[in-house]
């Protein structure tokens, strides 16, 4: 019997066949990870600015805002600025924009802004959503209290 040093025509079948059923099951989980990143990502980095600017007009005792983009939402980026009680004068602490991503960000009340005064503190509860039309169950809550802090949650905890 001579000795084999080939795959057999059968083997590379069965090899391929195992790796489309494997691929047809990876490829939407991959999707589905990436997309919850995306959203993760960009809840972080919100409550990132948000902490951020509470921290700022603490320390400073200033005011400081984050005004979404020009664009007039906030899914494509925001800005912190502080303004100095003395002489009125706007700084630009911290700029963040976003290319088109597909992660939403959407205010409740959908105002341009919000201000936190000298004391870290707010006028009212604000609430934002971060989504992904595709997936709408990985979407996450922001909560912000008139105290200045910021919680997260996920869709499936409301």
């Amino acid at each position: 019997m001579k000795d084999q040093t080939a795959f057999t025509l059968i083997e590379i079948m069965v090899v391929i066949v195992l790796m489309i059923i494997l691929t047809t099951y990876a490829v939407p989980n991959i999707r589905a990870m990436m997309v919850n990143n995306g959203i993760l990502t960009k809840t972080n980095q919100l409550v990132h600015s948000i902490n951020f600017a509470r921290s700022e007009a603490i320390i400073n005792g200033n005011r400081v805002i984050i005004i979404r983009n020009i664009e007039g939402n906030w899914t494509n980026g925001w800005e912190i600025i502080g303004i100095n009680e003395g002489d009125a004068e706007e700084t630009v602490l911290k700029v963040f924009e976003f290319k088109d991503d597909n992660i939403d960000v959407v205010m409740e009340n959908e105002v341009n802004s919000f201000k936190y005064t000298n004391r870290g503190y707010l006028q009212s509860l604000i609430k934002f959503e971060v989504s992904n039309t595709e997936y709408p169950e990985k979407s996450r809550t922001i909560t912000v209290r008139p105290t200045g802090r910021a919680n997260t949650a996920s869709s499936n905890s409301h």
